[in-house]
């Protein structure tokens, strides 16, 4: 192990420095006190007809902040001290922070959500945002400049808790979002008792996957999230790794006719990752974009949570479609949530109060919880039809999402003992 790491600081001189990210536990401990029924997996045997090539796939860099003031998106880079987070650090994740008419605008429910976490005496060491920062141009922008939300953000952060590093938060790209140098970059972001990777949605995991033909681009952000995770494996990692998508994995209408874009249609090839790493690494993924018609009512709406040993719907596509009706339920061995909606949701027909999600990472297991404007709140919410796009007929209710028997606070344990600090 000694020899690996020195080997590794010797190239780090001559390029970049290796590597990548990830998450949270793998195979279900028999101590976890999440409560969903665990599920054999259902795996579809559909396989893809001819492979296109892929790129070659550049070493990877250890990020330890954002992308800073005069870095250009991609440009080489050297490599930064980590930022220091101590043993038990709290993270917050949300994500969506879009205006619409008739919701709360998003600083104001952002800046009260706050207010009940530090409230609960939780305060936070990062603030992940997994994308679409649009609340100044209206929520139907594609493509704007983020940096007036951003900025706002950091203020409501600040005005909060001025000693917070704003160096410390992730802003991943959305959909509605151009990709500047107010966006995290691309890749590993690493800190003292956890890891963040970041899937951007213009370079990493794309959505309208199907309408775009977009099967070679998620291809290739798997295989860099892949070798990423190999290489995280390689030197031992038992610290929980963060994958911050904005797009989900999972089936639900965005990916069927119901929508017309096939919008995650080749979610498996990052699935299959993600999933096979997990039986190794602590992985969590994150996600935001469900935010509107209801598309996760059957999950839980606004509140979705799935642990380590539950199912997931994973598409499906056969051959030349662009949006599929075919799924699989597969058994999942990581975590799976989303981050928290602090703009608007719409359509959900159940569960639609809006939220951030807490982690609070321990020796040896992490805890999750999630805070609305009025305190802890249910992290998973029950499952219904979707009353905007009827789904019925796709989803049936034997997939319905159930609310957790411990609703407020789920303890997961790492399967690896003690997480390992690593000095800067």
């Amino acid at each position: 192990m000694k020899k690996n790491r020195n080997y590794r600081r010797t190239l780090s001189l001559m390029m970049a420095v290796l590597f990548c990210l990830c998450g949270c536990t793998a195979q279900p401990h028999p101590d976890s006190s999440a409560s969903s029924v665990s599920v054999e997996s259902a795996v579809s045997s559909v396989e893809a007809a001819s492979e296109p090539e892929l790129a070659p796939i550049p070493p990877f860099v250890r990020h330890g902040n954002p992308v800073g003031e005069g870095e250009k998106e991609g440009a080489p880079r050297e490599k930064r001290p980590i930022q220091q987070a101590k043993q038990g650090s709290v993270l917050v994740f949300c994500s969506d922070y879009q205006h619409r008419d008739g919701w709360k605008d998003p600083p104001e429910t952002l800046s009260g959500i706050l207010d009940a976490i530090y409230a609960a005496q939780l305060k936070p060491d990062n603030i992940l945002f997994c994308g679409d920062y649009t609340t100044e141009n209206g929520h139907n922008n594609y493509n704007a400049d983020p940096h007036q939300s951003i900025e706002k953000i950091k203020s409501i952060v600040q005005a909060h808790d001025p000693d917070l590093p704003i160096e410390n938060l992730i802003f991943e790209q959305g959909n509605h979002d151009e990709l500047t140098d107010d966006i995290s970059t691309s890749g590993l972001h690493e800190y003292s008792d956890y890891l963040v990777y970041v899937l951007n949605t213009e370079k990493d995991y794309p959505w309208r996957q199907g309408r775009r033909g977009l099967k070679k681009e998620v291809q290739q952000g798997a295989l860099e999230l892949e070798k990423c995770l190999d290489a995280l494996k390689e030197e031992g990692e038992t610290r929980p790794i963060f994958l911050a998508g904005h797009v989900p994995l999972h089936f639900s209408g965005r990916s069927s006719e119901l929508q017309g874009t096939g919008d995650n249609l080749y979610a498996a090839e990052l699935f299959k990752v993600i999933n096979r790493e997990s039986e190794e690494l602590n992985l969590v993924y994150l996600y935001g974009h469900n935010h509107s018609r209801g598309w996760d009512s059957y999950l839980g709406g606004s509140c979705v949570f799935r642990a380590p040993g539950d199912w997931l719907l994973i598409p499906r596509p056969e051959e030349e479609e662009r949006v599929t009706s075919h799924y699989s339920k597969e058994t999942i061995h990581f975590t799976y949530l989303n981050a928290g909606y602090v703009g608007y949701f719409s359509s959900a027909g159940g569960e639609d109060t809006l939220t951030c999600t807490v982690c609070q990472i321990f020796d040896d297991h992490l805890e999750f919880s999630r805070y609305a404007e009025d305190g802890v709140h249910i992290l998973s919410a029950e499952g219904t039809p979707n009353p905007a796009k009827d789904d019925r007929a796709l989803i049936p209710s034997e997939y319905y999402g159930t609310v957790l028997e411990s609703p407020f606070n789920v303890t997961l344990k790492t399967h690896f003992g003690a997480i390992r600090q690593k000095a800067a």
